[in-house]
């Protein structure tokens, strides 16, 4: 060990933290062009320039995009989390909610970041959006709420990110100028609806639902209660237009389940059903990936 290289100590730790030799193996060449570049700014250059200078951008139209919701509670303590789970789920981009003030220790490698702040030091969101599609934050002034707009795909979508605590007094009027065609909104509302998956509805439920319903949003459900603490399912996600599904992961040490959601599948096409199975391939790695996360931190890596 006092005469592993650099290199070699960093895929060990990544070992003690949890991470099974294939996804050591697939991290292996960000790690080595870490090692290899002489500053941040040169890794950082090589990581942004991957897929022009390779000829391996994809074809975004054609891209499924999928998204993980997750209330990280502390992004300094399970940013690593976000990256086994992002990773595991080919996700193009993920929301995350109560992400704290050290929101920015740690970057998701060929992913930009973008930051909305919130009422106190432990709040705030991030929606993190792969490299290839062009993302655009829109300045909203509302903390805890981020918007984001992404282009490059065959229609533009708008996604929200939110963070509503239960101190937080919230005009939920204050999104009507912010919804547009093909928007997802997604986050943590603390509250509680009997038809969204909790035992019962509480009087932020009831405002909320409301509203959802009066601006023709629908309810994208997961499969169990989102909260560990008890039974309430208060990480939700809504969108203006059909075909998305959900799905809870037993993953990670926050005290909330992260969802992963993407689009459904018309089995009476051909391309639908190759995006299945890919769909279906990334359930099962993530199922995977639920049984083998420990508890990490930036910090460990």
């Amino acid at each position: 060990q006092q005469n592993s290289t650099p290199l070699e100590k960093a895929r060990n730790r990544l070992r003690l933290c949890g991470f099974s030799d294939k996804e050591v193996k697939n991290l292996h060449v960000y790690l080595s062009e870490w090692y290899e570049s002489n500053s941040l700014e040169d890794a950082v250059e090589k990581w942004e320039t991957y897929g022009i200078k390779q000829n391996v951008v994809p074809n975004i139209q054609n891209v499924l995009l999928s998204f993980c919701l997750f209330n990280v509670q502390g992004w300094k303590s399970r940013a690593l989390e976000v990256l086994h789970l992002i990773q595991k789920a080919e996700a193009s981009l993920a929301i995350c909610t109560e992400v704290g003030a050290y929101w920015d220790s740690f970057k998701l490698p060929n992913f930009n970041m973008f930051y909305q702040e919130g009422t106190n030091h432990c709040g705030g969101v991030t929606i993190a959006v792969g490299k290839h599609p062009k993302a655009t934050k829109i300045d909203s002034n509302l903390e805890n709420t981020i918007v984001v707009d992404i282009s490059g795909l065959s229609e533009p979508i708008r996604v929200i990110g939110i963070y509503w605590p239960e101190s937080q007094k919230t005009n939920l009027k204050d999104l009507d100028s912010f919804i547009c065609k093909n928007t997802i909104i997604s986050g943590d509302f603390n509250a509680a609806i009997v038809e969204w998956g909790s035992p019962k509805i509480d009087c932020r439920g009831k405002i909320l639902k409301k509203w959802v319903d009066s601006r023709n949003l629908q309810f994208v459900p997961g499969t169990f209660n989102s909260s560990k603490r008890s039974l309430r399912n208060i990480d939700l996600t809504f969108t203006n237009f059909p075909g998305v599904e959900g799905v809870t992961l037993e993953f990670g040490t926050s005290d909330h389940w992260p969802i992963f959601s993407a689009p459904m599948c018309d089995p009476n096409n051909l391309d639908d059903i190759k995006i299945q199975a890919e769909f279906n391939e990334i359930m099962t790695n993530l199922s995977v990936c639920a049984t083998s996360v420990k508890p990490t931190s930036a910090a460990e890596l």
